[in-house]
């Protein structure tokens, strides 16, 4: 059967903005593209049958200290889970990850997401105590 995509898109993570003479450009960024398929049709070997989710992956390159993979990883899930359970927890991550990278106003909107959207979960506690800590 065709694969089928249920959704595609693309995102910048990273870069900063310099003054050029025609204004500002946008550099040492990264941009992305991505298309989730409809269905997952296989498990990964190493998951030892259990299909692996892009929170899983998300929580490997987050432990390996990969930030901007973890990033990808968390975001993929998001896309494709707006309900689901983990998604207050790969909120706050993706703003660690960008916290760990130095990116503090990306990191800030992601901590008060998570407080706006999930006041009463432990994520959103962790959130403002990190939002707390950024200078």
């Amino acid at each position: 059967p065709p694969l089928v995509i249920a959704k595609q898109g693309y995102f910048f993570v990273g870069g900063k903005y310099l003054d050029a003479p025609d204004g500002k450009i946008l550099t040492g960024h990264m941009y992305v593209e991505f298309q989730i398929p409809q269905k997952l049709t296989q498990p990964e070997a190493a998951s030892g049958g259990k299909l692996r989710t892009a929170f899983d992956d998300g929580e490997d390159l987050f432990n390996a200290h990969k930030w901007k993979e973890a990033i990808l990883k968390y975001q993929k899930y998001r896309d494709g889970n707006a309900k689901g359970k983990l998604y207050p927890d790969s909120t706050y991550k993706i703003g660690v990850c960008f916290q760990e990278l130095g990116m503090k106003d990306e990191a800030k909107s992601f901590y008060e997401e998570v407080a706006a959207k999930y006041p009463k979960s432990k994520e959103a506690k962790k959130a403002i105590l990190r939002m707390k800590t950024l200078k």
